[in-house]
């Protein structure tokens, strides 16, 4: 889940969703571990915050866009290991995430399952 701060940087909760999702509740009182992940643009809502995780190689991707400045800036594509950055361990958490100059202003992001290509 991606959360957006006023400063500092982006947050993103990382949970277990195999415990907590639409058809199983049970682990949704869990404690997700938080990842520091780009520039909030320093307000709240003057940035946003894209996550895709591809599954076959537990990975997650973040891209940050700022939009309080003219042209809005971002060029960055975050990159999580989600084995070691996940709700069972947390150990890889507190760690910069690998960070890819992916192109300017990425909005959003996708991941096709059957290739494990980002776009």
């Amino acid at each position: 889940m991606a959360a957006l701060t006023s400063s500092g940087p982006n947050l993103i909760s990382v949970f277990n969703a195999a415990t907590c999702n639409a058809t199983r509740t049970t682990g949704c009182r869990q404690t997700p571990a938080m990842l520091k992940v780009g520039d909030s643009g320093g307000a709240q809502f003057s940035s946003a915050l894209s996550l895709a995780v591809d599954q076959a190689t537990n990975t997650i991707y973040a891209t940050n866009v700022v939009t309080n400045t003219v042209p809005f800036g971002g060029d960055s594509m975050y990159v999580i290991n989600g084995a070691t950055c996940d709700a069972a361990t947390t150990i890889g958490c507190g760690q910069t995430p690998a960070t890819i100059t992916a192109g300017f202003n990425r909005w959003g992001i996708a991941i096709d399952q059957a290739t494990d290509e980002s776009g």
